[in-house]
């Protein structure tokens, strides 16, 4: 690697373990690379990694076209599909979407009673 870092940006766990494999052959320090995966996927691998003591970045999607990237992501690989309904359809996140949209229903409750 020539002294160089690098990224490797994956939700795949094959992958990553052939990364952790190739990188202790070759005598790779940890701190000469990091994993990267988007938010919402694979958090308990995330968790994992981090614990392992691997340089980690979690991506958030943001500004005008974040939801084209975020599809274009899913898009890319279908098993992330099911990545996103395993996350969507756990105990904890059922309680934030709940939160979520509650707080949106209120919201527009309470802007369409302003606007009469």
């Amino acid at each position: 690697m020539n002294g160089k870092f690098t990224s490797i940006a994956t939700h795949d766990h094959h992958i990553i373990n052939h990364v952790k494999a190739f990188a202790e052959k070759h005598q790779i320090s940890k701190d000469k690379y990091e994993f990267q995966m988007l938010y919402g996927f694979r958090n308990d691998l995330q968790l994992e990694l981090a614990k392992e003591g691997y340089n980690f970045c979690t991506y958030v999607p943001f500004g005008k076209d974040w939801y084209g990237y975020f599809m274009r992501r899913l898009a890319e690989r279908p098993q992330n599909l099911n990545l996103v309904f395993k996350q969507l359809f756990n105990k904890r996140t059922n309680t934030l979407l709940g939160i979520g949209t509650g707080a949106f229903i209120a919201g527009r409750v309470s802007k369409k009673k302003a606007s009469r």
